[in-house]
């Protein structure tokens, strides 16, 4: 006889493995979420102010907020996150432009979504409103965030055409570049032409249909001139082995292509250049003081396309702490309390998110912990096969030291002082020495390629047999310095002073002069050519064998000068005053002579006749 299990019975049984196996799963979500992964923001100096349960919360709610890269699931409402009914996060809004109303939508991914900000009115187009709201505008602004996590230029501009146009926008502000630099990174050239030609149909769209388009590329960590602190340092480095950067730099030059068609084009990747405190919590993401900063630089840049009828000038907010703006946040109906007090406590939805959805939440083990085994600097004189390679190192005095055969490649020596070092067969490449001082310092057959110096202090130096391709010596003071056969035609110098200099022998072909300052140097025998010259740079200057063929030199005096045997061949010298200098066997062969000034000259001796449209000289002739 067989026993019949009645089916209210079964459904019973049914009911109670179910939560069996729910309480299994949710217990196994717990011990991830707590002890596998968190936020990256979570452990950043940037958020030290905020608790530790409010940081938990903004990272909770990260991971549940719905998403994909096209859109925002409408009407979620959480702590820190609002999506309003639309999919746009911050408050709700109608489709119906009100009246006497200029909108303006942000589009961009992450950042300016606001990943990691404390709430709604911290992220970047928060500030923005903010700002606006502090005039007293007529017509009123109104700021919408369409920023979505992970968005790129394709599926951006399709949500600008699909969607945001039926909101009838007067300004569209686009904060592009991590995304599209990511994506780019298997075929770079035809993904940047891809994106300049994504944004112009928009700005094209924009003139036909009477809305400005503003184009903005985003600062990362590593971009521009900011000083990085220790945190940002590893994230800059986890940059390296990609091309991410490097892509961002092919977005920025397509910005100029934009120029004819888009209201605005700007580079805000040096937003932060005179910011010494922590900005980003990874390569790209920033708190809320970074989103302030951007928000002004916008502020700044959208201000002359909004109609301006104002009664007030915009005032400087601060924010003394990330925590200040959870304050005097709106209270949420009992609804969304329920809501938020029960899935704070439940991990198993976070738990499948991030395994099986694809999301942009940045997370990193919490065991990471960098540790920079370094020698100690201050205890030696002389430092011999040591390794400081990738080495956070700001401020660090190597002051009268002998450095032989240092391994300083992709370090961060920020500010520190190498003031009359000797340094032997050390490794400086892709190193930052910017506003570093290596006054009276002797460098030998030392790498420095790619090394940033860019302000820095090298007067009295002596190189001899240093590489510096791709070296940035921008805004440097080399006065009095001795660079005699140094290779400098891929380093950039533009704004250093080589004033008194010694570069004879040494290589600067294709270089721009007109921001360089070379006045009183030793130019025997360099190679100038095809170079670009300003003469009033080159006062004093000895260029004796010099080869500037090929270049172009402005109106100007090069009188009085020594040029027995140098080299204007193919140069454009229209109108430059050569008079009572030494022209012995210099050679004009080809050379643009319209009215050059040889008065004075021993041009009889130089090479290249005839001499046709120059004045002041016998050899001078009009055929």
């Amino acid at each position: 006889m067989s026993v019949q299990v009645s089916y209210k019975n079964q459904f019973l049984v049914f009911i109670f493995l179910f939560f069996i196996f729910i309480g299994v799963i949710e217990g196994y979500s717990k011990i991830w979420w707590e002890m596998v992964e968190t936020c990256a923001f979570e452990d950043s100096a940037i958020y030290q102010d905020v608790s530790a349960s409010m940081k938990r919360q903004m990272c909770t709610e990260l991971y549940q907020i719905q998403f994909s890269s096209e859109r925002i699931e409408p009407d979620q409402n959480f702590e820190t996150i609002s999506i309003n009914s639309y999919g746009f996060r911050g408050s709700e809004i109608t489709l119906e432009k009100p009246q006497n109303t200029f909108r303006i939508f942000t589009v961009g991914g992450s950042t300016m979504m606001g990943s990691g900000s404390t709430s709604d009115v911290t992220t970047i187009p928060g500030f923005l409103q903010h700002s606006f709201d502090e005039v007293i505008f007529n017509p009123n602004i109104q700021v919408i965030n369409a920023g979505i996590s992970g968005a790129w230029s394709n599926t951006e501009t399709n949500l600008i055409k699909n969607k945001l146009l039926k909101f009838k926008p007067d300004l569209i502000i686009v904060y592009d570049g991590w995304n599209d630099a990511t994506i780019g990174s298997e075929n770079p050239d035809i993904m940047m032409d891809s994106w300049k030609n994504r944004w112009e149909e928009i700005c094209l769209l924009g003139n036909d249909m009477g809305f400005d388009v503003i184009i903005t590329i985003q600062p990362m960590v590593g971009t521009g001139k900011k000083p990085l602190t220790e945190n940002e340092y590893v994230h800059y480095l986890d940059l390296q082995s990609t091309e991410v950067l490097s892509n961002l730099d092919l977005l920025a030059k397509k910005l100029t292509e934009l120029e004819s068609s888009c209201t605005s084009t700007n580079d805000l990747r040096n937003a932060f250049d005179e910011v010494d405190s922590e900005i980003f919590w990874d390569v790209g993401h920033m708190g809320n003081a970074g989103n302030k900063i951007i928000a002004q630089k916008m502020f700044e840049i959208v201000l002359p396309y909004v109609p301006q009828n104002t009664s007030q000038t915009p005032n400087n907010f601060q924010l003394d702490s990330e925590v200040d703006s959870l304050k005097n946040l709106s209270e949420k109906d009992s609804y969304v309390q329920i809501k938020r007090s029960i899935l704070s406590n439940y991990k198993t939805p976070l738990m499948l998110k991030y395994y099986f959805f694809t999301n942009d939440i940045a997370v990193h083990d919490k065991d990471v912990n960098v540790n920079w085994q370094i020698p100690n600097i201050a205890q030696t004189d002389s430092l011999k096969d040591f390794n400081y390679s990738f080495s956070y190192l700001p401020n660090a005095n190597f002051s009268y030291k002998t450095i032989d055969e240092v391994n300083f490649v992709g370090s961060y020596l920020r500010q520190s002082t190498f003031d009359n070092a000797l340094i032997y067969q050390s490794n400086f490449t892709s190193s930052n020495l910017s506003n570093t001082d290596f006054s009276n310092a002797k460098l030998v057959n030392s790498n420095f390629r790619n090394a940033d110096m860019s302000g820095s202090l090298l007067e009295n130096i002596i190189l001899e047999g240093v590489r510096l391709e791709g070296t940035d010596f921008t805004n440097s003071n080399l006065r009095n310095s001795t660079l005699t056969g140094i290779n400098l035609s891929l380093s950039e110098i533009q704004g250093a002073d080589f004033q008194n200099s010694d570069l004879s022998y040494s290589d600067l072909s294709g270089h721009d002069f007109r921001r360089v300052f070379l006045m009183g140097s030793n130019l025997n025998y360099s190679n100038l050519q095809g170079t670009i010259i300003e003469p009033r740079n080159f006062l004093n200057v000895t260029m004796i064998g010099t080869n500037l063929s090929g270049s172009t030199i402005s109106e100007g005096k090069f009188d009085g000068l020594d040029f027995t045997d140098a080299d204007f061949s193919s140069s454009d010298l229209t109108g430059l005053d050569f008079s009572y200098s030494i022209l012995l066997n210099t050679d004009f062969t080809n050379a643009n002579l319209m009215d050059v000034n040889f008065e004075n000259t021993n041009l009889d001796y130089a090479i290249g006749k005839p001499f046709i449209g120059c004045i002041n000289h016998f050899m001078c002739t009009s055929e």
